[in-house]
This record gives C-alpha cells, structure tokens and sequence, in this order.
C-alpha cells in the first residue's frame, strides 16, 4: 500500500469515526432534553404573563402561493403575545397584492428603530385592518440578510423568531423554543428549531393534520437527510454550545444580540450560518457568557425541492455560503482555544469536511480506482469500501430511531420508506450534492452570487 493509499484509508476512517463521536453526543444530548425540558409542561405559559412576547419575522420574495398559507397559519399559533411582520423584498409577482386583498391591508406610519443594520429602502409599511398584530413591509429588493434587518427595525419585541415564507409552524412550536429560551433567559441568546420537510403532509386550517413521509423521490431524499442533520449533528454541537447554524426557516433570537452584532450580512450568501457565527464570536470575545440552544421538538415544515434541478440551485447557494462564512470567521475562530470547541473542533470541521469534503472525495475515489487495478488490493479495496458504506447507512439509521425513539413524528410505514431512502443515497445522493458545492465554490469564485428560483406551489394544493 502506498503512502497515499494509507492516507486515504486513514481520511476515511477518521472522518467516520468523528460522524460516530457527534452521533454519540446527539443522544446524550437528546436523553437529557427528553427526560429533562420536555417534562416541563406548556399548559401554564400559555397564559403566563412571563412568557417574552415575540415579534415574527417572513421575508418573502415571489412567494406568492404559499404567503396567504404561512401568515394565516402563524395567526392560529399557541402563544400569549406576538407580532408578524412580513417583509415583501421587492417581489415581481403578486406576494403584496395577495397580502393586501386578504388581509385588508392599510397604510400606516410607523417608526423605525434607529440602527445601523444594512437595509433595503422601505417603500411603504402596512397594517391589517383585520388584525394590528400584521404588519407589512414592503421594501425595494435587497436580500434576504435585508429584509430581515428591515423587519427587524420596526419590531416591538424583545425576541424575535424568523422563519421562511414557505414554511408552517405547528401551533405550540414558537411556545416550545420560548420555554428553552426561559430557563436561563439571560444567557441564552438564540434557540433553533427543527426543520422538517411538508412534502407530502396533509394541511388543514394552515396546520399539519396528517404527517407524512414524502413521496416524491426528491422530497424523500431530504426528509430523510434533514433527521440526519439535524438529530446526528446539530444536537451534538448543541451539547458543548457549539452550534455554528440556526436554520434560516425557524430561529428565536434575543433582539439585542441581533442588533448588537450588526444584523444580518447583506454581502454575501449564508445568512443564517453568518448570525449564529458572528454571535459566538462577539460572545466569546469579550468574554460574555451566552448559550445558543436547539429545540427539536419546536417543528417548522417547510417545502422541499421537488426537482433535482431546483434542488442543485438550493444547494449551490447553501455551498457558497459556507465558503464565505467560515472564510470570514474561521480566520478570526479557526484553532485559538478562546472559543472552545468552536474553534478547535467546528471551524476544522466546517473547513475540512463541509469545504473540503468533495475534493477529498474525489482523492479517494482516485486511489480506489487505482487500487482496484491492481488486482493484490482489489479485494480489500472493495471489502473497505462496503463497510464504511455500511458505516453510512447505519449513521442515518440511528438518527432516525433517535428521532422516533424521542418525538413519534411518523408511522411505521414513513419510517421504513424514510430508512429504505437511506440505504441507497450513500450510493449517489451524497456524489451528486457534493458536485453541487463544488459548482457553488466555482462559482462564489467568479462572484456570482445568482439567489435562482424555487417553485412553490400552495399548500392547500
């Protein structure tokens, strides 16, 4: 065996053996949550006057046929006091007219809170006749880093939660993210959610009356990728407060660190992953003691790509994302001890496996290549092969008998589709999303930054 053969195997193995580490502490993680948040009962916030009152946050750019869905929905969320504030980033279809018509929109001055966040220009501002807790924004088109400073400048409330326009909440999700941000609201400065894919899921009254596994192949694939993410990672860096991303559909955030950090990035892509990053680093840099926290039984669904087109454009823009952020803040975080596990485990992670990793797979698949022609390690080559594609398999597979052990989110059917869908993504899935980050690096590169378009379709449809 050569000396780059033997690297490789030892890539190979290391990474694995970290995916398994991150796994292991996803379920201490996520015994201690069960057995310890979850038996805190929501019955007496639902009219505590201590629960924080939440300002609502929808940037919504050409979503025409899921706003009316998503705005009548959040009216019908469990929680004592809020706001909804829908950002309309200078839409080209007829988001604003659909928002005016059904909610009986009106003019209305409001001030905005002075601030230095980078916003788009405020063109006009809304309220609804039929409900004040609706406000709308609209905006010349600027981002959706932007439209979210611009909501938050005219919200009236300490936290604010910011979800995506195509997305639904369950009816106590909100409720559940405020109960972690209260046990130790002086310290915890930021909560995700869990994103769960709608795809397929029966809605009724601007909620999910029937839960579903996808049944569309593509729809399907992230379903069963996003329990993976989300329960075999994101709790794991949650256990050490480590978290490097809230996602972007569903996240509760004091409103002081937003403004205390700057807001949202308007310059480059990744925005949810740049907030998150930027709050670590100015908690951590003046010694500030925070938390930021996940809450995986506060559910967001959200509309997956239905087409692998659609879905290359999304992924494409997640990859240059990541390339900017952690090249912006893995200069400041990358190795220094002050940042803990961030810095020493995360950004070498975020750098080798989430940037690098496609390049380093496409290392290996050279030398298995070269090693199955030589017909003395053919044999162990294929052997190796098949057990870290096992390894995978069994990775997906725990994550989700986690998540079922914990939430009973499916039937037995929609477990076995999803683990049936696991067992063959190893195979091409993965390759073909790695491709897709490499276009998405080539193309941060020649800074084209192109946002692409994602079909939506009504939930009611």
């Amino acid at each position: 065996m050569t000396v780059g053969e033997y690297a490789g195997l030892v890539w190979l193995v290391a990474v694995m053996g970290f995916y398994y580490a991150l796994l292991a502490a996803s379920a201490w993680w996520l015994v201690r949550y069960v057995r310890g948040v979850i038996t805190i009962p929501l019955e007496a916030l639902r009219t505590s006057p201590h629960v924080p009152p939440v300002s609502i946050i929808v940037p919504a750019y050409n979503e025409q046929e899921t706003i009316v869905d998503s705005v009548e929905a959040l009216f019908g969320i469990d929680y004592p006091e809020f706001e909804i504030i829908v950002v309309n980033d200078g839409s080209t279809d007829t988001t604003l007219e659909r928002l005016t018509d059904r909610f009986q929109l009106k003019p209305v001055q409001r001030r905005a809170l002075i601030s230095r966040l980078s916003c788009a220009r405020t063109r006009s501002m809304s309220v609804s006749s039929e409900d004040a807790r609706l406000v709308v924004v609209d905006t010349d088109n600027g981002g959706k880093g932007r439209a979210l400073n611009a909501g938050i400048t005219v919200a009236r409330f300490p936290l604010v939660c910011t979800i995506d326009a195509d997305s639904l909440l369950e009816r106590d999700a909100l409720l559940r993210m405020a109960r972690v941000h209260m046990i130790d609201p002086e310290r915890i400065v930021a909560v995700g959610g869990m994103v769960r894919v709608g795809n397929g899921c029966d809605i009724e009254g601007g909620q999910v009356a029937r839960v579903r596994a996808p049944r569309q192949l593509v729809p399907a694939l992230q379903a069963a990728e996003y329990i993976r993410t989300f329960v075999g990672g994101r709790m794991g860096w949650t256990a050490f407060n480590a978290l490097p991303i809230i996602s972007g559909a569903f996240g509760l955030f004091r409103r002081d660190m937003v403004l205390a950090v700057g807001g949202y990035s308007d310059t480059r892509p990744g925005e949810d992953m740049g907030i998150v990053l930027a709050i670590h680093h100015q908690c951590r840099a003046l010694n500030v003691p925070y938390r930021i926290e996940y809450c995986p039984d506060a559910v967001c669904w959200t509309q997956a790509p239905v087409t692998l087109k659609t879905l290359g454009v999304q992924r494409r823009r997640w990859a240059r994302g990541n390339l900017r952020n952690i090249g912006a803040y893995g200069r400041l975080m990358l190795g220094r001890p002050r940042y803990g596990v961030l810095g020493l485990v995360v950004m070498p992670y975020m750098l080798l496996v989430e940037v690098l990793g496609p390049y380093w797979m496409a290392i290996a698949l050279a030398l298995v290549a070269v090693a199955l022609m030589r017909s003395s390690l053919g044999p162990a080559v294929l052997a190796l092969a098949g057990a870290l594609m096992v390894l995978e398999i069994l990775l997906g597979w725990i994550a989700l008998f986690l998540d079922d052990w914990a939430f009973r989110r499916y039937t037995v059917r929609d477990v076995l589709i999803l683990l049936l869908h696991m067992l063959h993504m190893p195979f091409w899935y993965y390759f073909v999303t790695s491709y897709w980050r490499v276009v998405g690096h080539v193309q941060w590169i020649r800074r084209q930054n192109p946002w692409g378009t994602m079909s939506r379709v009504s939930w009611k449809a």
